[in-house]
């Protein structure tokens, strides 16, 4: 399973690397988090979650054990049409 947030991606010397977005996100043990500052005025956040029922490691469709990365492409919500 994989959750994708649409937030900030990153800082430049402390600063904001855009100004899309007025919050950002945190990676968490168990999952991720939007963090919501002060000053942050958006109401709608924007998040995909993806899986795979029922895949075993010994699944005979892919041999190089790499579902992981599927999952990863369709939850992200930079990549949704």
């Amino acid at each position: 399973m994989s959750i994708g947030l649409e937030c900030e991606a990153g800082y430049i010397g402390g600063v904001r690397a855009s100004d899309k977005y007025d919050y950002d996100a945190d990676y968490l043990d168990n999952g991720m988090a939007y963090v919501i500052m002060p000053e942050t005025k958006t109401e709608k956040y924007i998040f995909g979650i993806a899986w795979i029922d029922d895949v075993g490691r010994d699944d005979p469709i892919d041999d190089e054990h790499n579902r992981d990365i599927q999952t990863w492409f369709a939850a992200d919500p930079t990549l949704a049409l």
